[in-house]
């Protein structure tokens, strides 16, 4: 991976990680999701011309984030979807439509709080390994002492 691609992904993932949010709220959540796809597009434009590992890993595990959340989405928006549908039916299949909203509702929140942790606990911490990975992409390698002391030499002599 280049050095500037290298870059590019590390301060990438440091603005994904400032999107994390910090309960398990379901819009808090869509957001992150989406500012992952945002990333991994990145990371797919930049796999195509420079291919490595570390993008390869981000990629897995952006693909993953998005898959988990993306379902999470999908389950919120649909027992939103059936809330508005009781409401323009009849009082009885309103009733249960609406019994079928809340269940929908409330096991979103709780896979939303699943979610949250299993971002904190497992995605955190590798998506800040594979930011160090970058940076060490980043930073040009230390110059032996052979090559420290010729460009003091170079340098004293002009």
């Amino acid at each position: 991976l280049s050095s500037w691609s290298a870059q590019q992904l590390r301060l990438r993932i440091d603005l994904l990680l400032k999107k994390l949010p910090e309960g398990s709220q379901l819009k808090g959540l869509h957001s992150f999701r989406v500012s992952a796809k945002q990333l991994r597009y990145v990371a797919e434009l930049l796999q195509e011309f420079h291919p490595d590992k570390t993008t390869k890993q981000l990629l897995r595990l952006l693909a993953n984030v998005q898959k988990k959340l993306g379902r999470l989405q999908d389950e919120a928006v649909a027992a939103k979807s059936v809330a508005r549908l009781s409401s323009k039916v009849s009082k009885k299949q309103g009733k249960r439509l609406q019994h079928m909203s809340d269940s929908a509702k409330v096991a979103a929140e709780s896979k939303a709080v699943e979610l949250s942790s299993w971002l904190n606990e497992k995605i955190v911490p590798e998506l800040n390994r594979l930011a160090q990975t970058l940076d060490q992409s980043v930073r040009p390698a230390p110059k032996s002492a052979k090559d420290r002391t010729s460009f003091k030499r170079t340098r004293t002599a002009t």
